[in-house]
């Protein structure tokens, strides 16, 4: 597993529209058509509490028991029919609560991390974006990892002291050129535009999930 970072934030699952509550620890126990929204404050000192929304899509699991995740402040999910030794594809939650690392610092460290462990990285995009309320940075970098090459998309948002990162890892043919990762770039920014969102919000002590075909929009 992908062990990039472990640091703990309580954890909120909530919906803009809900109609099931349950205790965290029995999440995994809902029906299939039930969809998983992660909250993550990343600025609470501006009136409305700005936070980092990460849903996860359909035919994905947790890659291990997810209270446990949760209580190493690391969350992943991986193919439904793949396990963590074998996975194809692996997105990758990590809060980071009142450490004041900047959203472009968390992409610099992790960059300088897989540079250490891995060979042949390359930046194959770089973009960043920093209003009065929040910062974002985000970055896609492809390497070679235990003789198999890898796409890391990875997405951090900060604000005055707490970070919430996403990342999502895709593993591709060894012989890839860089001018060829388009379709694989192409995928996770699709999965960015739909699930990923960063908004107001209230802060909630509920555990909540919704079914997946409502529309999430709707107050």
């Amino acid at each position: 597993m992908r062990k990039l970072a472990l640091h703990l934030l309580i954890l909120n699952i909530f919906c803009l529209n809900s109609v099931y509550s349950a205790p965290l620890q029995s999440l995994d126990e809902l029906p299939a058509n039930y969809k998983k929204v992660f909250s993550f404050p990343i600025n609470i000192l501006e009136g409305n509490t700005i936070i980092l929304t990460a849903e996860v899509p359909a035919g994905f699991k947790p890659g291990e028991d997810l209270g446990k995740m949760i209580d190493a402040g690391l969350i992943e999910y991986i193919p439904e029919k793949e396990n963590v030794n074998t996975w194809t594809e692996i997105i990758t939650f990590v809060p980071i609560a009142g450490k004041q690392l900047s959203a472009d610092t968390v992409v610099d460290n992790t960059a300088t991390w897989i540079k250490e462990k891995t060979s042949d990285l390359a930046f194959v995009k770089r973009d960043k974006i920093h209003t009065k309320k929040y910062d974002t940075s985000e970055a896609f970098i492809a390497y070679t990892a235990n003789d198999q090459r890898e796409l890391l998309w990875i997405y951090g948002a900060s604000g005055p002291a707490d970070t919430a990162v996403v990342q999502y890892t895709i593993r591709i043919p060894k012989q890839l050129k860089k001018e060829n990762l388009t379709p694989y770039i192409e995928k996770i920014t699709a999965f960015k535009n739909k699930y990923i969102k960063i908004t107001n919000g209230i802060r909630t002590e509920k555990d909540v999930v919704v079914p997946a075909e409502q529309d999430e929009h709707k107050q």
